[in-house]
């Protein structure tokens, strides 16, 4: 990004005083993930270090949609019992669904729409990225935090922001339009802010910028990550609206995927909808 649209979103975050907090056991997850010889044990002891992410991960393990016939007492249990990419994916629901707590009563319904969308979209992108040889993990943690910026321009602008977010017709990139003349910078932009501020990664601070233009991304894998979050949205989306009409030839081209590939991902994603669910319930 631009440094005068940089500075702008430093200023707007200065203002929030109810900023969403700092995922801060996100990044070195990540890292630890994309490590060759992946150690369990120091995986194990990262979650173990937060008592509170620890019980809402029990809690989620042990849960109707696992059914285990064995408690699970550990976090070194969960990743022995339940897999390394299962106990990811709820550590990172989890930690993400912290984030859309908005400070107002009357903003929970966006927020709550935002998150499960956010879910569904997560799973989409990793089932993409397992195709695209793209580290799967940071696609589904991009996936639950790209909508972000949401809640910071919901804090600021309040009813400014839902006038807005009530138009009807409006696709994800005419949204974004709105909002950069209306606010000057686009949720987007404002959510790859805060990931960098997290200290993600490069790569994945520029897909969420640009997801919703690929092509604006820069080629070789970031735009394929921007692509894949791209598709997974319009994936997340024709689920949500009952229908399989999935138009996003930007990405299908970016990513050479076929109609074929297209109903095996949404298929993916209807046959997860029981964890999906699990995991919205956790905000």
């Amino acid at each position: 990004m631009q440094a005068p649209i940089l500075n702008q979103i430093d200023e707007l975050l200065s203002r929030i005083k109810n900023l969403p907090p700092a995922p801060q056991i996100l990044p070195p997850l990540l890292k630890a993930l994309g490590e060759d010889d992946t150690n369990l044990d120091r995986i194990a002891d990262m979650v173990s270090f937060d008592p509170a992410l620890t019980a809402k991960l029990l809690t989620t393990c042990n849960s109707a949609f696992f059914a285990r016939r064995v408690k699970i007492e550990s976090v070194a249990g969960a990743l022995q019992q339940l897999g390394l990419q299962t106990v990811y994916r709820i550590v990172a629901s989890s930690t993400g669904a912290l984030l859309f707590k908005p400070s107002s009563d009357s903003a929970n319904s966006f927020a709550n729409e935002w998150w499960r969308h956010s879910v569904m979209t997560a799973f989409a992108a990793q089932f993409v990225a397992e195709d695209m040889q793209v580290q799967t993990g940071a696609m589904f943690t991009a996936g639950l935090l790209q909508d972000i910026g949401r809640v910071v321009l919901l804090e600021e602008y309040k009813e400014d922001y839902v006038t807005l977010l009530t138009e009807d017709g409006l696709t994800e990139s005419q949204l974004a339009g709105r909002e950069s003349v209306a606010f000057g910078v686009n949720h987007s932009e404002i959510g790859g802010r805060l990931l960098e501020k997290w200290r993600f990664s490069p790569m994945m601070v520029l897909s969420v910028i640009a997801r919703n233009d690929p092509l604006k991304a820069p080629d070789g894998n970031i735009r394929r990550m921007a692509a894949c979050l791209h598709l997974g949205n319009s994936l997340a989306k024709s689920i949500e609206a009952g229908n399989d009409e999935v138009t996003v030839p930007v990405s299908v081209q970016i990513l050479n995927r076929s109609a074929v590939d297209i109903v095996r991902y949404t298929d993916l994603i209807r046959e997860n909808m029981n964890f999906v669910e699990a995991l919205c319930r956790l905000r």
